[in-house]
C-alpha cells in the first residue's frame, strides 16, 4: 500500500506529470527538463527525486552517466537507453 501511495502522490502534482510525459521519447537531464517546463533547478531536482523514490523514474546517475532521467521500464514496456 506504502508503494501505491508514493505513486499517487507523486503523481499528484501537475509538473511531475509533465515530467513523466516528456521522458518516454527520450532521457532529459535537469537542464533540458528545466527549460522545458520553465522551472528553477532545486524544484525540478525536487520533482525527480520524488518521482524516482516512488519507482516511476531512474536515474543513469546508477549506471555512471552524466545526471538526468528516463522512466523505469522506458514507457510501453521499453527499455531505457542513453545514446
Amino acid at each position: 500500500m506504502r508503494d501505491f501511495l508514493k505513486v499517487m502522490k507523486a503523481c499528484s502534482d501537475p509538473d511531475r506529470v509533465k515530467i513523466l510525459k516528456m521522458l518516454p521519447h527520450q532521457m532529459m537531464c535537469v537542464g533540458e527538463t528545466q527549460a522545458a517546463l520553465k522551472l528553477a533547478q532545486p524544484t525540478v531536482s525536487s520533482h525527480l527525486q520524488m518521482l524516482e523514490e516512488a519507482g516511476l523514474v531512474r536515474s543513469p546517475k546508477e549506471h555512471g552517466l552524466p545526471g538526468g532521467a528516463g522512466l523505469v521500464g522506458g514507457g510501453a514496456g521499453r527499455p531505457l537507453s542513453r545514446a
